[in-house]
């Protein structure tokens, strides 16, 4: 059986500053390894207040993530690395 490739919206507890995607859930983190390797494409929802945090288990790089949705005080700096990483960046307004 084959399954059609999704967009997958995905949401972490944290990410910390090497760009690694962290839950405080243990028991959802191989769940959401595994929607991450079947799906087409990652979009990431995370406001700035996450950037810079660690929680309990590492879920994977943030170099599997293809878009991020954001909010528009994340820092200018952040932004550059992460454009730099081939990730497309959507503020959301309010």
């Amino acid at each position: 059986m084959s399954y059609a490739a999704i967009n997958y919206f995905l949401m972490v507890s944290g990410i910390s500053l090497d760009f690694s995607l962290w839950h405080t859930n243990i028991s959802e983190v191989t769940m959401k390894q595994a929607m991450i390797r079947s799906a087409r494409e990652v979009i990431l929802l995370a406001d700035h207040t996450l950037f810079g945090q660690e929680s309990v288990a590492q879920i994977a790089p943030l170099s599997v993530v293809n878009r991020l949705i954001t909010d528009d005080v994340l820092p200018a700096s952040i932004r550059l690395n992460l454009t730099k990483m081939g990730i497309q960046i959507i503020i959301a307004n309010d």
